[in-house]
């Protein structure tokens, strides 16, 4: 059953009749806010803004179309990839569910989020356990991730302690701050939290994934590496889970807790 949700952005109740105002409302239902104009999808997400325009891209079905990352990663999902993190997802009756919109379409959001989402450093900060430092500018913190189920990843990728990723950062604005990013109480940010992608462990896109790592700046590098580092010290035992499911959730405790 599709959950009934308050708007995302301004918090007013789901109307009890709702009309389909544009293409994509028809066909994967969800409605328009009458207060705000935030279009919102059937899940509870919001997915644009009534009258807005995407100049350059194209509309999205899972993602807030009404604004746009500095940098977009677009790299292409690997679905080999995606499988062996999760293999529920390529379920017949999954694909069955997602294909008539009654399960929530997580397969096309990864995907989406891999190309229009924003591309930042993330280094190696240990890799048994393999720890992943994942760098928000925009937050000048990191994520913490952990990936304690694939210990794979060390070999498959050859990563060592500093090694070098990329991370696509998905924005939210709704809800309360991510506690685990320990965001300064006297500053105001842009955003609630943020949900990172590793790039590398879900895309073949080889050369894309290159030029990205080019287009960082050294300092930034430095920066993920050295807020790692410190986090790794103070907070030995909390990280997310890395998993493309999971990575959304800010951590509470060690995961293999």
């Amino acid at each position: 059953m599709r959950p009934i949700a308050d708007c995302p952005a301004c918090g007013r109740r789901l109307p009890v009749v709702r009309k389909p105002s544009s293409w994509r409302q028809a066909l994967w239902g969800g409605w328009t806010c009458p207060s705000c104009g935030a279009e919102v999808d059937a899940w509870g997400n919001k997915v644009g803004q009534a009258g807005a325009k995407v100049a350059g891209r194209p509309r999205s079905w899972t993602r807030d179309d009404s604004t746009a990352a500095s940098h977009p990663a677009d790299l292409r999902l690997d679905d080999a990839a995606l499988r062996r993190f999760c293999p529920e997802l390529y379920r017949p009756l999954n694909r069955l569910l997602e294909a008539v919109g009654l399960a929530y379409p997580r397969r096309l959001s990864i995907a989406e989020h891999l190309l229009h989402a924003d591309a930042r450093a993330a280094v190696v900060i240990t890799t048994r356990p393999l720890r992943v430092a994942a760098y928000s500018d925009d937050f000048d913190r990191i994520a913490m991730l952990a990936f304690d189920e694939d210990p794979w990843l060390v070999e498959e990728h050859r990563l060592r302690p500093g090694s070098r990723l990329i991370t696509v950062n998905g924005y939210r604005r709704e809800g309360e701050p991510d506690a685990d990013l320990f965001l300064a109480k006297d500053r105001a940010y842009p955003w609630t939290g943020f949900g990172p992608l590793i790039g590398d462990f879900l895309s073949a896109d080889v050369d894309r994934l290159h030029a990205l790592r080019a287009e960082i700046a050294e300092a930034e590098w430095r920066r993920a590496e050295q807020l790692g580092r410190l986090y790794l010290e103070r907070f030995p035992g909390l990280a997310r889970n890395g998993r493309p499911l999971e990575c959304f959730v800010p951590a509470t405790r060690n995961p293999s807790s």
